[in-house]
């Protein structure tokens, strides 16, 4: 039975000094709302119309492939609290708040990355690149360089870094070594992990595509707005990102509650 499971992700709005930089460089990161990783996994496919996009979820960020045709997403981002301030938006002095950015359904599962990239249609995926056969979470068989967003466009941290250190900005990376052997870490991973690719749609409500990717458009939300719609931690997850199975009967209340 497919389920349906409230998953979090970093944006350029998790902190003040990385939502700043966007909004300095929106020709590069014309979006506050999207990954801001170099793989982007989920690719919210943001430079196409939503009703035509192709979100992908790939794992290569969090390292898990547990999906099945007809399971549902709904990706959180983390506000920081100087951001909502900034933005005249209300601010809780207790809990967490959250963006409630998109809900995807999966449509179809390829086995691996190559076998997705095979099929991938040649276009723009990125701002300010190229055309490029396949998304930026995608590894294919060259590797992920063709197909990665120009670093001054992303965060990331250094390869091989510890847990928990600081993400820096690719613009920071003078030679763009350190981008590149973060890229070749994603293909290591990739490869050693089997990772495979789900191909999403967007859920279609009755107010709209359930996609939100500037700060005016997305509802915020906290844990205890969702905390009577969920059943517990997913465990698929491997504790490496926030993640929840919604209760069957609330998976209405819960569309309603982050896209009304």
């Amino acid at each position: 039975m497919p389920s349906v499971r409230l998953v979090t992700f970093q944006t350029w709005v998790y902190h003040y000094d990385w939502w700043r930089y966007q909004q300095q460089n929106t020709a590069l990161i014309p979006f506050p709302l999207i990954d801001r990783s170099p793989c982007q996994d989920p690719f919210l496919d943001h430079l196409v119309d939503p009703g035509r996009a192709q979100p992908v979820i790939s794992g290569l960020c969090r390292v898990w492939k547990s999906f099945s045709e007809g399971d549902v997403f709904v990706y959180l981002a983390r506000g920081d609290r100087r951001v909502l301030r900034e933005c005249a938006l209300r601010v809780s002095r207790k809990e967490l708040q959250y963006f409630a950015v998109a809900a995807l359904r999966v449509e179809k599962v390829y086995p691996s990355h190559a076998a997705f990239a095979a099929v991938c249609e040649r276009r723009h995926y990125v701002s300010a690149s190229a055309t490029t056969n396949t998304p930026p979470n995608i590894v294919a068989s060259r590797g992920m360089e063709n197909a990665a967003p120009k670093a001054a466009s992303v965060l990331f941290r250094p390869a091989r870094s510890r847990p928990g250190s600081e993400p820096i900005l690719g613009s920071a990376d003078g030679s763009g070594a350190v981008y590149r052997l973060n890229l070749k870490e994603y293909a290591e991973r990739e490869r050693s992990c089997g990772l495979r690719v789900a191909v999403c749609r967007f859920l279609s409500l009755s107010t709209g595509c359930a996609r939100r990717l500037t700060i005016e458009a997305a509802s915020l939300v906290s844990p205890p707005d969702w905390a009577d719609y969920v059943e517990a931690e997913d465990p698929s997850f491997n504790g490496r990102v926030y993640g929840h199975i919604v209760r069957p009967d609330k998976v209405e209340p819960l569309l309603s509650l982050c896209f009304p």
